[in-house]
């Protein structure tokens, strides 16, 4: 009997795991094609659906600062497209990989952002990456963290000429 129940108990987890599994495809392609309208909302500025990927408490950080929700990101991309109105910025996805248990997926990826500054063009290129989960009630994927990290900056503008740090000594 002891035997019997083991085995059953063995086959209903390993039923599980499959279904987990085979879900898993819709799932990446729910996070690529929501990681995609990033890219199109970001060029027609329309600060409201991009940031309807959002989690209310999301977090995303880059090496220009850090904004810690929902609201912050609008009023931040709010004030980018109106200091530089030619921005572009576009997120290349290279994988994504999903928890089957949590669902809750990773996406890694290169990024580019470009804009016009007064003594030329300026162009930052480099890699992200973003945790997204999915809302139980909706059914639907949420940004909750992102980190864009700058590899290179190309371009004529002094914007992309290398800086000294500024550290602080300690005391």
């Amino acid at each position: 009997m002891r035997k019997k129940l083991i085995l059953l108990l063995a086959l209903a987890i390993a039923a599980t795991h499959a279904q987990a599994q085979t879900s898993l495809p819709n799932y990446k392609h729910e996070v690529r094609k929501r990681s995609a309208i990033w890219n199109t909302a970001f060029a027609q500025r329309d600060i409201s659906t991009l940031t309807s990927l959002f989690s209310e408490d999301v977090q995303i950080a880059s090496a220009g600062g850090k904004w810690k929700s929902r609201a912050e990101c609008a009023r931040s991309f709010e004030g980018l497209f109106k200091r530089r109105p030619d921005i572009t910025w576009l997120n290349k996805t290279t994988k994504i990989e999903i928890n089957p248990v949590s669902k809750v997926a990773y996406e890694t990826g290169d990024w580019k952002e470009a804009w016009s500054e007064p003594d030329g063009r300026a162009e930052l290129q480099g890699k992200y990456f973003a945790m997204w989960k999915p809302n139980r009630k909706e059914g639907v994927y949420y940004l909750d963290a992102a980190i864009f990290t700058p590899l290179r900056c190309v371009g004529e503008s002094k914007f992309c000429r290398p800086r000294e740090p500024t550290v602080k000594a300690i005391k």
